[in-house]
């Protein structure tokens, strides 16, 4: 079950160019609604929240009809489990409870061979909440819209660098 509260506002500063401002906030309850009760639940927070904050510039060429813009996307997410850390080192992973599969252990019907921990259930996607930043350029015509996205966590959530970026084409039909 979600609940969406965005909040968007469009400020024209010249003829030729203006500036977008929004937020969306998002809460989630993971048990309001259930189909099948023989899942297992791997998080103990029930209610998890999310909010984007989006600042973008747009210059418009009103005899081509096109736009470019650029922007900044900020967007947090709580962590799964309760008990967030804030550490900019990693000395707490010890201490978190998140088992590593070892050599021997069963996952999914196959014998591990080497240790290892489940890329979706690492220490960092489990406790620590996720604060990104991603820089928005883009391109917008009457045919379509290309738009370029390049991201980086804050320092604070150490998780280790992980550069996402985005490559995005819309066409109208």
């Amino acid at each position: 079950m979600a609940f969406l509260l965005p909040i968007s506002s469009v400020k024209k500063i010249t003829k030729t160019f203006s500036a977008d401002v929004s937020l969306n906030g998002l809460l989630t309850h993971n048990a309001w609604v259930s189909l099948n009760t023989n899942t297992t639940n791997i998080t103990d927070r029930n209610l998890r929240k999310n909010a984007k904050f989006y600042l973008g510039f747009n210059l418009y060429k009103p005899f081509k009809d096109r736009t470019f813009y650029l922007g900044l996307l900020n967007n947090y997410q709580d962590a799964f489990l309760e008990g967030s850390i804030y550490s900019t080192s990693q000395d707490e992973y010890e201490n978190l409870g998140v088992r590593y599969l070892s050599a021997g252990d069963t996952w999914e019907g196959v014998t591990i061979e080497e240790p290892f921990n489940h890329s979706k259930l690492t220490p960092a996607s489990m406790y620590f909440f996720s604060i990104a930043t991603y820089l928005v350029i883009g391109r917008k015509t009457p045919k379509g819209d290309f738009s370029v996205t390049i991201g980086e966590d804050l320092q604070l959530v150490n998780n280790a660098p992980d550069i996402q970026y985005g490559i995005s084409y819309a066409f109208t039909l």
